[in-house]
């Protein structure tokens, strides 16, 4: 049963050609000649014999004579034409044996004879007389029946020759291209040329074929093209195909390319030819523009779905073939920036967003977001001056365009700004402008964003209740809206309320589902801040070895990622454990890189802990009155950002100071007011330890 076959193009080379009319011809020549072969004749014929058996299915051995020079021959695509190639090799090398061998004819071996017998006759023709049975003799003519065997090979490579110059020079140039066709279940390769190969389902060709008509007015066509043009045969097979072109799409209900081909073959119009497929290609490239419009909604929706699903591979899979079609495409070149910004690839993320504005640099919107987008990028890499310069000059553009949303995204920013230098008030006010916007919009994303920011701030002032209501509040939207990103920032925020509150189990709880999160979104920058988290729990727990290991990997992903706010943070917590083991040279040595960096930044809140971190190391190696001070600038800025937790830890230290002083009365009223700040913001375990001091402390004098 043949195979089933669609649509396709097979390409017979001349050498195919040449080698089976020369097998063809050999094999008639077999039949005239057989009686008069030598052994090597024998062979020849037989090699060239199954040379022309090998290519005879795929070349039809009766094609139209008339049509030799169009090249129009019928092929089966199932016969192998390589086989044919070393038995004609073998064939043209039996036939020059027995060229060879009639040339330099070796003296045969008379047979035995008696003494008395005569001696042979070297004059004249030389006879062999050979026994055959019992004294019966045969005699062969050696001399003249070699000239004749030897004018028998000469001939037959003449003739096989003439046939491969013929072909040569009568074939066309251009390969010859077989379409198979499923709708008439034939297959068509010149002028009325098909053969039926079985019952096939249609497919977009029908069985057009092109007639003597065409071919004569594609003859007219060329009389232009010079004969010696190399691209002759390109241009008649291109020519047969758009007449093909306008049948079929006739044959398909287009009554305009049906009229078009008529008045083509009546005229033999070029131009007329070429107004009707160029008619034809505009309404296919319609029809293409209205699929490749689908595609790409197709992909951006793909894209939008994985990205809140956290699927970070998905959607840039989808991204990248919107712009494999589109690379102009503003929407999926902003998408992907954020793509990068996610994995960290902040150079990446980069060059995404400032190829917005090399694309679109006049359109507002465009402008605005860029900006934005590149604000963030410049925050992340530690310059808060040249992010807040960037954030504003988006949102004014934004104001002037009236775009609410842009408008919140951009005071959430500024507001992030604000709070990392210090200013909550202004941070909260920023944040609470934006959180009204997504109110009013009904924009969901938004509101989650704004109320996690919220809760930043309340934790940075110790009023750890209303953050985790705040935190909370918004992890809920999260998990509604389905946005594992979100869902990540909220589950560590309240794993640092956890942690503040030395819940060691649901704070380590907390942050391992953040970290599992941040890991499939290949979110780097949440997973450093995650390890840093699990650090601190393994630290508070006594496994310095696994805190270190785990501030150390975090450490990395940040300075991979050219994080300077979370380098900051991962150097104080190593310089914290390297205290505890006692090695202060390199504890100091941590907190004065992280103290650097958080002045470079502007993070009054970190400045605050690194502070007291050096004030810790200066009262072990006894400098009092340097500890204290240092002491002092971080309780300083700690009361400007309300930061409860903080001004507990530096009363606390203060007090130790006192003591050693032997003030124990100082040490006394700095430790009460150090008690109930942690009592505020209830960190029992901080509480009871602070309590234990004061117990230890000899009972207040008191007036007789």
């Amino acid at each position: 049963m043949p195979p089933t076959l669609g649509e396709t193009t097979l390409t017979i080379p001349d050498w195919q050609i040449v080698l089976a009319v020369a097998g063809a011809a050999a094999l008639l020549a077999a039949v005239a000649w057989w009686m008069l072969q030598s052994r090597y004749l024998r062979l020849a014929w037989a090699a060239m014999a199954v040379s022309a058996t090998s290519l005879g299915p795929r070349i039809l051995a009766s094609f139209d004579v008339t049509d030799f020079a169009e090249g129009t021959l019928l092929v089966d695509s199932t016969s192998p034409g390589w086989i044919a190639i070393p038995f004609m090799l073998f064939a043209c090398a039996a036939l020059v044996c027995d060229l060879l061998w009639r040339k330099s004819p070796s003296k045969p071996t008379p047979p035995p004879q008696d003494r008395d017998a005569s001696p042979p006759d070297h004059g004249g023709n030389t006879n062999t007389t050979v026994t055959v049975g019992s004294g019966n003799t045969t005699v062969i003519n050696q001399g003249s029946r070699t000239k004749t065997e030897r004018t028998v090979t000469v001939i037959a490579m003449a003739v096989v020759a003439c046939v491969a110059v013929l072909c040569v020079t009568f074939a066309p140039r251009s390969s010859h291209t077989t379409t198979v066709n499923g709708s008439n279940n034939t297959v068509a390769t010149g002028p009325n040329a098909s053969v039926t190969i079985g019952d096939h389902s249609p497919i977009i060709h029908g069985d057009v074929t092109i007639n003597q008509t065409d071919q004569k007015l594609i003859d007219k066509l060329l009389r232009s093209v010079s004969d010696k043009d190399q691209q002759i045969g390109s241009l008649r097979a291109q020519l047969e195909d758009a007449l093909r072109r306008l049948e079929e799409a006739g044959r398909r209900g287009d009554t305009s390319a049906l009229e078009a081909l008529a008045e083509v073959r009546a005229t033999g119009d070029a131009e007329k030819l070429q107004a009707a497929l160029i008619d034809l290609r505009d309404r296919e490239e319609a029809t293409l523009r209205e699929q490749a419009a689908d595609y790409l909604d197709l992909n951006r929706e793909i894209a939008a779905v994985a990205f809140v699903r956290g699927d970070i591979a998905a959607c840039e899979d989808a991204l990248r073939k919107i712009l494999a079609l589109a690379p102009d495409d503003l929407d999926a070149n902003n998408r992907l920036g954020h793509v990068y910004n996610i994995r960290g690839d902040l150079y990446a993320a980069e060059s995404q967003y400032r190829r917005l504005l090399d694309l679109d640099p006049n359109t507002p919107e465009t402008r605005a977001t860029a900006l934005g987008n590149l604000a963030i990028i410049t925050r992340a890499r530690g310059d808060l001056d040249g992010a807040r310069k960037l954030h504003r000059e988006a949102l004014a553009i934004n104001r002037q365009l009236g775009h609410r949303q842009g408008q919140a995204d951009e005071l959430s920013n500024l507001g992030n700004i604000a709070r990392i230098r210090g200013d909550l008030d202004g941070a909260e006010k920023l944040h609470r402008k934006a959180l009204a916007i997504d109110h009013q919009l009904g924009r969901l994303e938004g509101q989650a964003r704004d109320l996690g920011n919220l809760g930043i701030i309340a934790q940075i002032r110790s009023d750890l209740d209303e953050a985790e209501k705040l935190h909370l509040e918004s992890l809920a939207i999260n998990r509604q809206l389905g946005r594992l990103e979100g869902q990540a920032n909220s589950l560590g925020n309240l794993g640092i309320i956890a942690e503040t509150r030395r819940d060691l189990e649901g704070a380590e709880k907390l942050y391992l589902e953040a970290l599992a999160i941040n890991r499939q979104l290949g979110h780097l920058k949440g997973q450093a801040n995650d390890l840093g988290g699990l650090g601190n729990i393994a630290r508070i727990r006594g496994d310095l070895d696994g805190a270190q290991k785990l501030h150390r990997e975090a450490l990395a992903i940040d300075r991979k990622l050219g994080y300077l706010e979370g380098q900051a943070s991962d150097l104080g917590s190593l310089g914290n454990i390297a205290r505890i083991r006692g090695d202060l040279d390199e504890a100091e040595e941590f907190y004065r890189e992280a103290l650097a960096i958080d002045r470079k930044l502007g993070y009054l809140e970190r400045q605050a802990t690194s502070l007291g971190n050096l004030g810790i190391i200066a009262r072990i190696r006894g400098d009092l009155d340097g500890a204290e001070r240092l002491y002092l600038e971080s309780l300083a800025i700690d009361r400007q950002l309300r930061h409860l937790e903080g001004q507990a830890n530096d009363l606390a230290n203060l007090g130790v100071i006192a003591e050693q002083r032997g003030n124990l009365e100082e040490a006394r009223r700095l430790w009460t007011q150090s008690r109930d700040l942690y009592v505020r913001i209830g960190a029992k375990p901080m509480v009871e330890r602070v309590q234990s001091w004061l117990d230890g402390l000899p009972a207040a004098d008191t007036k007789e």
